[in-house]
């Protein structure tokens, strides 16, 4: 796909970010710990529904509630710098359509199987699959707290 001037522009991207999530385990006051959390989040127009976060904080044998999803990385290095009792940020990625349903029907989507692992479904996604999905491993390397 291109753009007027004959660009390419890309019609599917991935994206990273964090899942904030609760231990309730480790939880040490629920209420001072939502406060906490709310205050840093109302800075970014996000927030966690305050029934939810009491309901997970009851489950003291649950290691891991998420509370949130695709969080930018300013908003989980504050949640990480006021270390709150049983709040945690895991880095997550996850497949961006930047037009949306535009060509859905030919892009197809990603989604979970049966044992929860993400692959393409239908159209070029799950055509592609195996190209897409890359390789097991790791790289190493250095980037700036920019970027």
């Amino acid at each position: 796909m291109s753009n007027k001037s004959g660009e390419p522009v890309s019609v599917a991207s991935t994206r990273s970010g964090f899942l904030i999530y609760l231990n309730p385990s480790k939880l040490e006051d629920a209420s001072s710990t939502y406060l906490g959390l709310s205050g840093i989040l109302s800075e970014y127009d996000l927030t966690v529904d305050k029934e939810a976060f009491f309901n997970y904080a009851q489950k003291e044998g649950d290691p891991y509630e998420i509370l949130l999803k695709r969080v930018e990385r300013p908003v989980a290095d504050g949640i990480i710098a006021a270390k709150l009792s049983g709040i945690g940020a895991l880095a997550e990625e996850w497949r961006f359509y930047p037009f949306r349903d535009l060509a859905s029907h030919v892009l197809g989507f990603l989604g979970f199987d049966k044992s929860g692992e993400e692959l393409g479904q239908y159209g070029l996604e799950n055509f592609y699959e195996e190209n897409l999905r890359g390789q097991s491993g790791f790289r190493r390397g250095f980037q700036s707290y920019g970027g």
